[in-house]
């Protein structure tokens, strides 16, 4: 209970990207939204990803979307997993 009550400390910097409430620690392992009828949970690792991603994007919107722009394009150049498959057949 103690990993709870240290989450709860820290989880109002968040909003929930479905309806803008707080999200708090639902276990060790899940965040939820605060709103009582918002369905809006995810996991920690989520939570995490969500934070340091919304911190960027805060510090610094034309760098985050810079590296955005990078990684999409990366993705982009990879050859589609189908056409992998049919290399192989």
């Amino acid at each position: 209970m103690a990993v709870l009550q240290l989450r709860e400390q820290h989880a109002g910097y968040l909003p929930c990207p479905y309806c803008g409430r707080d999200l708090v620690g639902a276990s060790p392992d899940w965040w939820r939204c605060s709103a009582e009828r918002c369905p809006y949970e995810l996991t920690t690792d989520a939570h995490s990803l969500y934070g340091a991603l919304s911190e960027a994007f805060e510090k610094d919107p034309a760098a985050f979307f810079s590296t955005v722009r990078r990684y999409r394009d990366e993705v982009r150049a990879l050859e589609p997993a189908w056409q992998k498959q049919e290399a192989r057949a």
